[in-house]
């Protein structure tokens, strides 16, 4: 009986080192990422048509200020080339408060470079709310070029236009400020950077010129050593 037992628990033994010194299988690869669809770096395809834009863009000429708004609105949104020219005049002509509005509030988020001159003509505006929301945009923005324009406001018969103008000006000397400020911190950097190197580089020719002396000395010494050896000749 005990034999067996022996027997048993030799060939287990075998048996586990065989499996630890088999070769193990190759886990199989991953399978490769499916490709991109095409579709995610697309627009979406026009659904109207030049002739049925056309119909809308005479629609923001309406009599009713609701449809011209919805007709400016749509135009907008489908991206169509002369929506922002329509919302200029929406914004300069439109008879109707709210659409001016409306249309003040899409041209200052968006990022179109005749954005700048559409908040300044704002401020010439006959309604105080669109001369007051176009400080406030031309203050989110801080562009520098209007600073003479907002100043000029300065001079508007509404105290609440004047306060608006003044803040707005101190939104644009605070931009500039930081500008500034970042300008600085960068030149700062540039010339630490530019004085350590001088440094360096007047600290390793300071060790080369202390060295050349030696290293003549040295081969000097040889020179003689190497002489007195041979003796004369």
């Amino acid at each position: 009986m005990f034999r067996f037992f022996m027997i048993a628990v030799l060939a287990g033994g075998m048996f586990y080192f065989y499996q630890r010194s088999a070769p193990k299988k190759a886990e199989p690869l991953p399978p490769p990422p499916p490709e991109r669809p095409a579709i995610l770096d697309q627009t979406p395809p026009p659904v109207l048509t030049e002739n049925e834009l056309e119909k809308i863009r005479l629609s923001t000429k309406d009599s009713d200020p609701q449809v011209r708004w919805a007709a400016i609105e749509l135009l907008y949104r489908v991206r169509d080339p002369q929506a922002y020219e329509i919302l200029e005049s929406a914004l300069s002509i439109d008879t109707e408060l709210d659409v001016r509005r409306r249309a003040l509030d899409i041209i200052k988020s968006s990022d179109n470079p005749a954005k700048a001159k559409d908040l300044i003509q704002a401020l010439k505006d006959s309604e105080k709310d669109i001369r007051m929301a176009a400080l406030m945009a031309i203050g989110e923005t801080a562009d520098q070029s209007a600073t003479p324009y907002v100043a000029e406001v300065l001079r508007d018969i509404e105290p609440e236009v004047r306060m608006a103008a003044i803040h707005a000006l101190g939104r644009i000397q605070e931009r500039r400020d930081q500008e500034f400020k970042m300008q600085q911190d960068k030149m700062r950097d540039e010339y630490e950077q530019a004085v350590l190197r001088a440094k360096g580089q007047a600290k390793e020719q300071q060790t080369k010129n202390f060295l050349n002396p030696m290293d003549e000395m040295i081969q000097d010494n040889g020179k003689h050593t190497g002489e007195k050896r041979r003796g004369p000749q």
